[in-house]
């Protein structure tokens, strides 16, 4: 997760006006799409951390972090743009987002597929 989450933070890098020209960007979007993918992997370590009893709760609370995530973003990259004129300021608003994702990643427990007992 942390490898994909990292993958997905480093292709925002390159998205500026002065750089997007040199890159090609079918490649660069597919990675992207590739490493934004990994959100999926946020449902296994919800039920690994979580009481056996309650791991479909903490699993569609993982979930309604994306749908949230993507309620927010939206009108939130609209209204950058909106403001400063450029879609510059979109792409750091996502950007930033990616970095809170990957600071998300770094504080996620490994359990090597084991359900978490006894936690205090």
């Amino acid at each position: 997760m942390l490898a994909f989450a990292s993958l997905h933070l480093l292709c925002w890098l390159p998205c500026s006006p002065a750089l997007l020209p040199h890159i090609p960007v079918l490649a660069l979007f597919f990675l992207m799409g590739l490493g934004a993918a990994s959100f999926t992997l946020s449902w296994a370590c919800a039920k690994e951390v979580s009481p056996h009893a309650l791991s479909g709760m903490a699993m569609s609370i993982a979930n309604t972090g994306s749908f949230l995530g993507a309620g927010i973003l939206q009108p939130l990259v609209g209204r950058s743009i909106d403001l400063s004129g450029g879609y510059t300021t979109g792409l750091w608003v996502l950007f930033g987002f990616a970095a809170v994702r990957f600071v998300g990643a770094l504080r996620i427990r490994e359990t090597c597929c084991r359900y978490v007992t006894g936690r205090s």
